[in-house]
């Protein structure tokens, strides 16, 4: 064969390196990954999957955003007991059902400036049909009951104590965060993260070289900090009587302690703006999320769905 064509040989087997399905059993190059989903698993069924899940610690928020509201809290708050991956199969997220789920409490975790969970997790193909997308939900530190065919709507919806308890620890209830494209008032949010066939493998060590996913996620809770730096006080216009943060008690009305376990955010409030600020999307993009690259703020409440239909929980709750 003369060099210049086995050079372009080359380069086209390079290409189809990139792009195809492998059967690593056999060593055959199946139909572009493109085609169908179900060409990338084995004759079993079977694939494996390498995910990233970035944990958000406070040192690592400190590097990553230049906000200050990213900066407080601590590294318990964030840990991570029990994870479940839920796979989901449709055209898009409006009609994806859940395909498969997978528990487990056993993952990597880094703990350094880049702080994630890295887990390699071998999928089946029940349920999944040709011509599906396949969308991936992570929730940590819960695990729901979830059946073959249920809606994401369905699960989106499901409703979770904020916190769950472990051997006398409290663990916070978390799952993907809804993220944006753009940052402008434009732009669509998307919650499931979509998985490109391309990074679906028929061996472990394979996709161990290629990370499929990174899914960024948030705890289903708010958390309010409050903070009294002076020793004494006095009460304003009457300076005979004083107290000290000790005799302080500090109340949230109305406070929730159910959420969806996964957060509502409504695509119209992209638009919603104070002067040239976005109020409800965060300035600065997350590194490695692509196309949806910006977190978003806000919600709809779980006990609040509106001025005819209004759900509260009345009551105290008293934080020493």
């Amino acid at each position: 064969m003369k060099p210049r064509y086995l050079i372009l040989t080359l380069i086209w087997l390079a290409a189809m390196a990139l792009t195809s399905c492998y059967d690593y059993s056999h060593g055959d190059v199946l139909d572009d990954r493109a085609t169908d989903i179900l060409d990338c698993f084995d004759a079993e069924g079977k694939a494996w999957l390498n995910l990233e899940i970035p944990l958000d610690y406070p040192a690592t928020r400190a590097t990553t955003y230049d906000d200050p509201k990213f900066v407080d809290g601590i590294d318990a708050e964030h840990a991570v007991q029990s994870m479940t991956i839920v796979l989901f199969h449709g055209t898009g997220e409006a009609d994806a059902r859940v395909a498969s789920s997978y528990s487990f409490t056993t993952w990597t975790e880094q703990m350094d400036a880049a702080a994630q969970v890295t887990k390699t997790l071998q999928v089946t193909s029940d349920n999944i049909e040709r011509g599906d997308n396949i969308y991936l939900l992570a929730i940590l530190n819960y695990t729901p009951s979830l059946a073959a065919a249920t809606p994401f709507s369905v699960v989106q919806s499901t409703l979770t104590s904020v916190t769950t308890t472990h051997e006398g620890t409290n663990y916070f209830v978390m799952a993907n965060a809804p993220l944006a494209t753009a940052n402008d008032g434009t732009g669509t949010v998307q919650t499931l993260v979509k998985l490109d066939p391309n990074f679906f493998f028929q061996t472990e060590a394979q996709a161990l070289l290629s990370p499929a996913a990174r899914i960024y996620v948030e705890r289903a809770a708010a958390k309010v900090t409050v903070t009294e730096t002076v020793s004494t006080k006095t009460v304003q216009g009457n300076t005979n009587i004083d107290f000290t943060k000790d005799d302080m008690r500090f109340g949230l009305y109305n406070y929730n302690d159910q959420s969806y376990l996964v957060r509502h955010f409504n695509s119209n409030w992209l638009a919603y703006n104070a002067g040239s600020n976005y109020r409800f999307v965060e300035s600065s993009p997350l590194p490695y999320a692509t196309p949806y690259r910006y977190r978003t703020y806000w919600a709809e409440d779980a006990n609040y769905t509106g001025r005819d239909n209004i759900r509260t929980i009345q009551g105290w709750k008293e934080m020493d």
